[in-house]
């Protein structure tokens, strides 16, 4: 039996197409808006919802619009847009809808729920976190490569939704403290600019022990800013971002025989961020590393390394192409930009 919610996927790309289409699966009341081009091949193919280890879903017709104007007003709206397109998504979001549709942000980063929340003053605007990556691999198809449950903030209508959620088979829950949950997501998410630079599935690249290196030495220069911010960043469950930083760092005789066990992945997955730089989109560094960074400079706290691999990857994004690097490689060039 599906949710009495009506839900509007508002940015239906990868993670919006995949978390809406199990709901509608499930028999949830569901409307995507988003571009042409998906809508196009969705109208084609129907939407699919592959998992790197659950049986695959098809839903055969589900509902796609490409405008906002006649949609009827839903209960809640999923909001999956990149950070950078925030500001506009409010602002047609305050003109097509009234202050009793709430809102939640499934986002990267840390700033969109506060800009909703001045944007859209007397509305319910909830975080939101997704722990996996989501790909869109043509004629329909969007995968989940990674495990993990949606964290929302704690509040009645998101527990409907998480109720919704695992009756959809989408493992989900919420937390008191939204904030913590959604930086502890953006540290892990530093990782995101690294596989732009290596240009190869997350398990490849982690195999390569310069990359984990590299990777938790952006973990910890976040987490050092965030302890002079007097912010903890909580993560969720069991990946909390000084785990993760203390796993990664270690050789690779130790960490061989237990990544099986740890990336529950599929072998295949890459970063959200790879995959703009794929399809031509702009990037999201300046919400990820650039939030970091930001911060720093606010608390005093120096970000050196974020500073050097958001240079990194807008070069990479600026060429259209990513550079391609060895875990060394990389290592070898931020040392020279010194």
């Amino acid at each position: 039996m599906g949710s009495s919610m009506k839900y509007l996927i508002f940015g239906a790309g990868a993670v919006g197409c995949y978390v809406g289409g199990k709901l509608a699966a499930a028999g949830a009341d569901v409307v995507f808006y988003g571009r042409e081009k998906i809508a196009k091949t969705i109208a084609q193919h129907g939407l699919s919802l592959s998992h790197h280890h659950d049986e695959a879903v098809h839903v055969p017709h589900p509902k796609f619009s490409t405008t906002l104007d006649g949609l009827h007003d839903p209960d809640m709206i999923l909001l999956c847009v990149k950070s950078q397109d925030t500001q506009a998504a409010a602002e047609e979001i305050s003109t097509h809808f009234p202050p009793s549709v709430s809102v939640l942000s499934l986002q990267n980063g840390v700033d969109n729920v506060p800009l909703l929340r001045e944007a859209l003053p007397g509305r319910t605007i909830l975080g939101g976190m997704v722990p996996y990556s989501v790909t869109g691999v043509g004629e329909g198809v969007f995968h989940q490569g990674m495990d993990g449950a949606l964290v929302f903030e704690q509040d009645p209508v998101a527990a409907e939704l998480v109720e919704a959620c695992q009756g959809a088979g989408l493992d989900a829950c919420t937390s008191p403290n939204i904030t913590g949950v959604l930086w502890g997501k953006l540290l892990i998410n530093l990782n995101n600019a690294l596989n732009v630079l290596a240009d190869m599935p997350l398990k490849d690249q982690f195999r390569q022990r310069e990359y984990r290196r590299l990777f938790a030495a952006l973990i910890r220069e976040g987490l050092s800013v965030l302890k002079a911010a007097g912010v903890e960043a909580t993560g969720s469950g069991k990946t909390t971002p000084k785990r993760v930083a203390r796993l990664f760092d270690i050789p690779d005789f130790v960490f061989y025989p237990l990544s099986n066990r740890i990336l529950k992945m599929d072998p295949k997955a890459r970063s959200s961020m790879w995959q703009d730089l794929q399809t031509g989109r702009a990037s999201e560094i300046d919400h990820l590393q650039g939030a970091v960074c930001r911060l720093g400079k606010k608390v005093g706290v120096a970000t050196p390394l974020n500073d050097k691999v958001t240079h990194l990857v807008n070069q990479a994004f600026a060429d259209g192409v990513s550079p391609a690097l060895s875990g060394r490689d990389l290592r070898e060039q931020l040392s020279k930009m010194d």
